[in-house]
């Protein structure tokens, strides 16, 4: 009775252990779905930041296209009383294209003066009769308002490395790129004031860039720009003529002519549209 008793012990005990094999099986289950729960956290995750993106991107594009739909009905400070439709129309597309570079500049040189932009323009037109007539345009008060804000941020010490030729050539193309996305976030915020409420912290971001400072010594400046879902700057490009495949943009000037251009004075204008862009999860 006693050996009995011992013995069904024992295999009771048995029972309750598990073998290297049970517990290999065990662990490899229980990788796998560790495995695919962690794909579909990484899924939603990357789900989360491309609507996080296409968010923001959306936001900044309503401001943007508003403030370019805005140039179809500027009024414009050139004079064309007297003059014949046809160079009016003229001086009056050129006065917005300037118009448009000084107030929604998508590089460096269109914005600051010390890369050879001034605030006055002058164009020189032959009329029928052979005589030439010259008409300016000044830069707007917007323009100042871009100046001043890139004084207080200290952008123009970027703007100093950069051409210093310190610099290798990656990073002077990588910096000079990443300025457009500074002026992206000058457009939206100065441009169009109390825009910026529209933007959560986790939108805007302070990138460092390198510098020379008055003194002519190597600093770093941090400068505001808009971010993606990844966390990598939103670009922009006020005509992008280069992206003759989009659907917002065909390089038909007899279907799609330019709309601010109505009497068709230059030939070869089509429609084109400002575009603001994310680089995605791979920045490239």
């Amino acid at each position: 009775m006693i050996r009995h008793i011992w013995a069904e012990k024992t295999l009771a005990t048995r029972r309750r252990s598990f073998t290297l094999t049970e517990l290999l099986v065990t662990i490899a289950i229980i990788s796998i779905l560790m495995t695919i729960a962690w794909g579909a956290i990484g899924r939603v995750r990357e789900q989360g930041r491309v609507a996080k993106t296409k968010s923001t991107i959306s936001k900044i594009n309503q401001i943007v296209m508003a403030q370019y739909d805005g140039y179809r009905t500027r009024r414009v400070p050139v004079d064309t009383r007297g003059l014949p439709p046809v160079i009016a129309a003229k001086f009056r597309l050129w006065a917005i294209r300037c118009i448009m570079a000084w107030e929604m500049p998508d590089h460096w040189d269109e914005i600051h003066p010390s890369q050879g932009v001034v605030n006055q323009y002058t164009l020189y037109l032959q009329s029928d009769h052979g005589a030439v007539i010259a008409r300016s345009v000044r830069a707007p008060i917007l323009w100042n308002k871009y100046v001043e804000f890139l004084r207080q941020t200290r952008a123009g010490d970027v703007a100093r490395a950069l051409h210093s030729g310190n610099l290798s050539e990656e990073q002077t193309n990588r910096y000079g790129k990443l300025l457009n996305a500074v002026l992206l976030y000058m457009i939206v915020t100065v441009g169009n004031p109390g825009s910026r409420e529209l933007f959560q912290d986790n939108e805007i971001a302070f990138l460092d860039f390198p510098a020379i400072d008055v003194d002519c010594s190597s600093t770093t400046r941090r400068l505001p720009v808009f971010v993606d879902g990844w966390g990598n700057p939103i670009l922009f490009i006020r005509n992008p003529v280069g992206f003759t495949d989009s659907d917002l943009q065909i390089s038909d000037p007899s279907t799609h002519h330019d709309p601010f251009d109505p009497l068709k004075v230059d030939p070869y204008a089509y429609a084109s549209y400002p575009l603001i862009f994310s680089a995605g999860p791979d920045g490239a």
